[in-house]
């Protein structure tokens, strides 16, 4: 056997084994003149061949053709970004100071719909309104009763906040409702994404999705949380006779407020977009139980199954760097309003990172750079570690202030980097005869990557934490010191809080360890995945990849 360089229609060179006979190719098929063993040849050949012309790449793109619906994405992403910033970002940042970090692991488990809404997602696949349009049929509702709950929430959360003892599971469960909703729209979205764009822009869809929901959450954490301040009004705002207690934002005020733009931006998507029909190839296929049994045959791809792996365990490694670094900051005593802050320094840098990551996706390797990422963030989570160790014993320094900064902007890019890539990755494999489902399964497990681990590592660190509160006199004081409460009430008894183990120190030890380990595993699924072409990820070719004994993959 010999080697032969091939140059495919874009000009790159490829090395493909190569029988010592006659080679006749006929589109993308090829045959040897040969028996026996050369026909295995021919066969491992033409499927090469047919990988290398099956890019994913697709047709350069031309955004300008597209950018009036690629701003609508933009906003719908950013109205869905909003309650998940509150949700994800701020409330948890509001609890803090009162509940214990396992109690915050609870109000997580309001995260948990964003991550399991594969479950529903064949239902906005396959039950739509054909005349209104098969994604307004479910974008116009949803956002109507996601406006009617936050203005809901806007009546009963501060009072609710307030109360001497914190009523964790209601308001938990108030939020997991609103995170359902936000969920189902993000399927529907996501599927019109793919419809909405031309094939050869549809990589871009990632990008849209990282500027509208980064702007939601940014609105959503960092100005909420400024305007929620009474320290950052009475520094930047008010005037030294016109200081107070309170910030100039409540929570209820501010969800009143979201519920009104819903309304307002349904109205116009109603009057002012029209959506192409739809017209699937098998309406039987397309009824819910046809997409349920889709989502079973996607699950038989060995493709399917290797990055369902990768996107489940991929982000273990920086678990506590993401969700509890940044609380013990603000435990040791960083202001809340400093780190909202940062998130306004990084906000215009967030659009910039998703420009870039969107040109470095573009190319014939998109996975590339989120491998580059993830070594980087996983470094960056160490690192976080070791700032929170470091952490002044007196007031706050300019070196350390500016460490943290440059820790967040760091972080940020590295993870816009990921996050971009693995979408234009999706958009790219997705099947657009279900594509709302396809992405969402893809989605889903991305989100849950990050979710699952959130209550465990949190829980942990609590198991691994010791604290005590101790009199001036040495005597230890029989009192909790989990909480800012307690802390203070250990203060009131003339006691003070005292650490003997940390356990943020113990388990993001512990994450790194893990995450550097997998990183082996998960670096081999993802560079076989990129050979793979195009329509290895389709339905169609879901029998052929059942992994049986005997039977060949394409590598």
């Amino acid at each position: 056997m010999v080697k032969h360089d091939i140059v495919d229609e874009e000009g790159v060179h490829s090395t493909v084994p190569f029988a010592a006979s006659s080679c006749v190719f006929r589109g993308d098929r090829a045959s040897l003149h040969d028996g026996g063993e050369g026909n295995m040849l021919a066969e491992e050949l033409a499927d090469e061949v047919a990988m290398r012309e099956e890019s994913p790449i697709g047709p350069r793109s031309n955004w300008q053709k597209d950018k009036w619906n690629m701003t609508l994405l933009v906003i719908l992403y950013m109205i869905q970004g909003v309650p998940l910033g509150l949700t994800f970002g701020s409330v948890p940042y509001l609890l803090q100071r009162r509940l214990s970090y396992t109690e915050i692991g609870i109000f997580s488990f309001a995260q948990y719909p964003y991550s399991l809404k594969l479950l529903w997602s064949p239902i906005v696949d396959a039950i739509y309104w054909k005349d209104f349009g098969r994604r307004k049929s479910w974008i116009v509702p949803i956002q109507l009763c996601s406006a009617v709950l936050l203005f809901y929430l806007g009546t009963v959360i501060d009072a609710a906040l307030d109360e001497g003892t914190i009523n964790v599971w209601s308001i938990t469960v108030l939020f997991f409702f609103l995170v359902m909703m936000a969920a189902t729209q993000d399927i529907a979205v996501d599927g019109w994404a793919i419809s909405i764009l031309r094939k050869e822009n549809r990589s871009f869809a990632s990008t849209c999705q990282t500027i509208g929901l980064n702007a939601g959450y940014f609105i959503s954490f960092t100005v909420f949380l400024a305007l929620n301040s009474s320290e950052f009004a009475n520094t930047y705002i008010r005037s030294e006779a016109d200081q107070s207690e309170a910030g100039l934002l409540e929570l209820g005020a501010y969800l009143q407020f979201w519920a009104l733009v819903y309304v307002v931006v349904t109205g116009l998507i109603v009057l002012l977009k029209t959506e192409r029909t739809f017209e699937p190839e098998d309406e039987s296929d397309m009824s819910v139980t046809g997409v349920y049994k889709k989502i079973g045959e996607m699950l038989k791809l060995r493709n399917i199954q290797d990055l369902i792996f990768v996107l489940f365990v991929c982000k273990i490694g920086f678990a506590v760097a993401d969700n509890v670094v940044a609380l013990a900051l603000l435990d040791r005593g960083f202001k809340k309003e400093d780190l909202a802050m940062f998130v306004l320094i990084d906000f215009p840098l967030q659009i910039v990172y998703a420009v870039v990551s969107g040109r470095l996706a573009a190319g014939r390797k998109p996975l590339a750079p989120w491998l580059a990422a993830y070594q980087g963030r996983l470094l960056l989570a160490a690192l976080s570690i070791v700032l929170v160790y470091f952490f002044p014993t007196g007031p706050m320094t300019t070196t350390y202030y500016t460490m943290v900064l440059l820790l967040t902007l760091t972080s940020s890019f590295v993870s816009t980097i990921m996050f971009v890539s693995q979408g234009s990755f999706f958009a790219r494999i997705s099947d657009s005869s279900i594509g709302g489902t396809y992405l969402t399964l893809l989605n889903t497990i991305s989100n849950l990557g990050g979710t699952w681990p959130k209550f465990f590592v949190l829980t942990m660190v609590d198991w691994f934490t010791v604290k005590h509160c101790v009199a001036a006199s040495g005597e230890v004081i029989p009192r909790a010191c989990g909480t800012k409460a307690e802390r203070v009430l250990c203060a009131e008894e003339g006691g003070a809080c005292s650490t003997e183990s940390d356990g943020i120190y113990v388990v993001g030890t512990i994450c790194f360890l893990v995450g550097a380990t997998l990183f082996v595993a998960i670096r081999s699924r993802i560079m076989r995945l990129e050979r793979q072409r195009e329509s290895s990820w389709a339905l169609a070719k879901a029998e052929s990849q059942v992994t049986d004994a005997g039977e060949r993959h394409v590598m």
